[in-house]
């Protein structure tokens, strides 16, 4: 019997040789996109149905300098394997051993030019202990994947009527924005919102075209701040939202004003007019506390002080307010239950509202003016118009 002993070369032979069988395996049983970086002379290979999902061959030479060109990414996702190569490239050595196996999710643009998810799963391979040669990656489609999981987190963070965040998630953003993140030289202000008037036009109109009139509300609230301050639905007919890192005071007396504003609305129907109005609560951290309880507390005052004195007015607390006939308890009650839930909000599925508000309202006309309005708002369409077409010689 002859025994041979295989050297160190050898070895690292049959390994890479089992990588790269291993890989073409897995990449034709998941239907993923196998490809090579080898990094010295610094070239790039990748498997046939590269093309297909891309719609070019990727260029071969100069990998780490043409990668942008290989890997259309988007910019919010590029930086990860942009360091990640130019740390293989420059400082090998500073690899942690973790670092020999990544995973990234990232949106690379297709070869219908539209930017879809894919998972790389990246090995990279030694030629001995210090220095890599390879990285093999290969690279699967998650978009459907992903797209799903971003309906689910939207259904469990957002109030599905409104598109607004739901009572839950407000008041964690909140909290963990004012416990964490407060620019200590800046303001922030929590606005309590309460619609006045709107039992009345639900209870008149009915649920459907009450769901129109707060879906409605709710964006034009929405639109009032910027993208970066938090706002929410945290009851009914009862919005939150918190004005992150105020340098002037003035701002906050301006967005109470367009609130009243905007909000104020009337709805006509058999000579009977019913309006509703907003009645704004407001509490300055850290003037007021600087916890999410406290100030919710104070704001949720000041709210009642408005609405104990004529409504349609906003109030900014203060030590001196008198104290209002009412008990809350309101903080601690959120109930979430998500099979009574509609799965699509109003602004997402507005056609299906509008036939249901036309058949179940009890004034028509209305109801019309109300749809022009709200899908007016939507697409940003000054004036809407509905056209009746008559027959023409008899058809």
């Amino acid at each position: 019997m002859k025994f041979i002993k295989e050297g160190k070369s050898e070895n690292m032979t049959r390994l890479r040789q089992f990588d790269v069988d291993s890989y073409r395996i897995l990449a034709e049983l998941s239907e993923a996109v196998m490809f090579e970086w080898q990094i010295n002379p610094d070239c790039f290979f990748a498997a046939a149905n590269w093309k297909l999902n891309f719609g070019h061959d990727p260029i071969t030479e100069n990998f780490s300098q043409n990668i942008e060109k290989i890997f259309f990414m988007h910019p919010d996702d590029k930086d990860v394997l942009l360091e990640y190569v130019n740390k293989i490239k420059t400082s090998p050595d500073e690899l942690s051993f973790a670092q020999n196996y990544l995973k990234i999710e990232m949106r690379l643009k297709n070869k219908d030019q539209e930017y879809v998810w894919f998972r790389l799963r990246l090995i990279l391979r030694y030629i001995d202990d210090v220095h890599p040669d390879r990285l093999l990656g290969m690279m699967t489609n998650i978009d459907e994947e992903k797209k799903e999981f971003e309906l689910l987190r939207y259904q469990a963070q957002k109030d599905l009527l409104t598109g607004l965040y739901n009572k839950m998630t407000a008041n964690t953003l909140i909290t963990e924005y004012l416990e964490n993140s407060c620019l200590p030289d800046k303001k922030q202000a929590l606005f309590i919102i309460d619609i006045d008037g709107f039992k009345e036009v639900n209870d008149h109109f009915g649920h459907l075209f009450g769901d129109a009139v707060i879906a409605d509300l709710a964006q034009r609230i929405e639109k009032t701040f910027r993208e970066t301050d938090i706002v929410g639905r945290i009851g009914g007919d009862e919005f939150i939202v918190l004005i992150k890192n105020i340098s002037k005071l003035e701002l906050i007396e301006q967005k109470a004003q367009e609130l009243l504003k905007y909000l104020k609305r009337t709805y006509s129907s058999n000579g009977e007019t019913y309006a509703v109005s907003a009645s704004i609560g407001i509490a300055l951290c850290p003037d007021h506390g600087t916890f999410f309880t406290d100030l919710f507390n104070k704001a949720d005052h000041a709210l009642y002080y408005v609405k104990e004195h004529g409504k349609n007015n906003y109030a900014l607390y203060h030590q001196k307010l008198p104290e209002a006939a009412y008990n809350n308890a309101r903080i601690d009650k959120q109930k979430l239950d998500s099979t009574k839930r509609r799965k699509k909000s109003f602004h997402e599925n507005v056609i299906e509202y509008v036939f249901k508000i036309l058949y179940h309202t009890k004034d028509a006309n209305v109801a019309i003016n109300l749809i022009l309005e709200v899908i007016g708002e939507k697409y940003d369409i000054s004036r809407m118009f509905i056209l009746e077409q008559t027959s023409v010689g008899g058809m």
